[in-house]
């Protein structure tokens, strides 16, 4: 059972834990967007955006085709926009700064930066 921490007749939110791939990696996974919508009781769910495995947090699913298209529009128009928080034990090692560009797969399903800023992805 997903963890949701707000339902809306258009879409619906819940808590990621660490671990879980939001798309099934390799035969035989549990797929987050299967088991919420059984959860749920709807036929589909579409997710609106991404987190990675490793990072916990919170997920947003559009509960029908138009608030997908719509949400999905607010996060390409930056009009939405995603906010991470890092909790550490210790000082980073490195200076602080700004992280900038474009994304792309890699090997193995992982993405790496790029030095491209067509569509750049920003970190703080």
């Amino acid at each position: 059972m997903w963890d949701i921490v707000f339902e809306h007749k258009d879409f619906v939110v819940i808590n990621k834990p660490c671990g879980v791939s939001v798309h099934s990696e390799s035969e035989g996974d549990v797929c987050l967007t299967a088991s919420l919508a059984q959860q749920l009781g709807v036929e589909r769910v579409w997710l609106v955006h991404r987190l990675d495995k490793a990072t916990s947090g919170l997920l947003l699913f559009a509960l029908n085709r138009d608030s997908a298209a719509a949400l999905s529009a607010q996060f390409a128009e930056k009009t939405m926009r995603k906010t991470y928080l890092a909790l550490a034990t210790e000082k980073p090692s490195k200076k602080q700064g700004w992280i900038k560009g474009d994304m792309e797969k890699s090997r193995r399903g992982a993405w790496k930066l790029t030095r491209g800023m067509e569509n750049p992805a920003v970190t703080e």
